[in-house]
């Protein structure tokens, strides 16, 4: 009904496309997100709605890009490091390593403590086998957050990939007192078994 009286609407194409999105209706989904940044090319709000769209339920990260990139420049948009960080995702599942790690430092550069982008640092990092590089970014994300599972089990992987034992029985151990029905220490006693730890 709003865009029956108003089709120039930005927010209700944005919420009408997000309805669309979620029954399935991909292509009136598609119509009404970019129809929303093509009223409002500056918002980034629905920049990042299209943006999340073309890359999880398009795979179509080079169309995603350039979306992302607005959201993050409009001024008004209170957290930019989000859809920088999504851009990371997108490119990372895409196979753009270099396009994932440069998102994530994007928006790392916009809150140090963002702590979806220092999670994807330390993933990729390790991935990579830079286990000095992925240590950083568990510390920085334990000095600047509430420890998470997923962060404490990749302390114990890099402490072990480090030869640092002692190092990586404190974050198991932080792990088993704080997470005890965690999938991560599922996931550790699992590895510990096969060790014969």
């Amino acid at each position: 009904r709003a865009l029956a009286q108003d089709p120039r609407l930005v927010r209700a194409h944005s919420t009408i496309a997000l309805a669309y999105d979620q029954i399935g209706s991909l292509e009136d989904a598609e119509r009404h997100y970019r129809r929303a940044t093509e009223l409002h090319p500056n918002d980034g709000n629905s920049a990042n709605f299209y943006a999340v769209f073309l890359c999880n339920r398009q795979n179509r990260w080079a169309d995603a890009h350039r979306y992302v990139r607005r959201a993050a420049s409009d001024p008004n948009y209170p957290t930019p490091e989000a859809p920088l960080t999504n851009a990371g995702v997108c490119a990372r599942d895409a196979g753009e390593v270099e396009a994932a790690t440069e998102n994530f430092r994007a928006a790392l550069v916009r809150n140090p403590a963002y702590g979806e982008a220092l999670l994807n640092m330390m993933e990729l990092s390790y991935q990579q086998s830079n286990f000095l590089q992925a240590r950083a970014f568990v510390q920085r994300y334990l000095a600047a957050l509430p420890p998470a599972a997923a962060v404490l089990l990749m302390c114990v992987n890099v402490e072990r990939e480090l030869d640092d034992e002692a190092a990586a029985d404190r974050c198991a151990a932080q792990l088993r007192s704080g997470f005890r029905r965690s999938d991560e220490l599922a996931q550790l006693e699992a590895q510990q078994a096969r060790e014969g730890r």
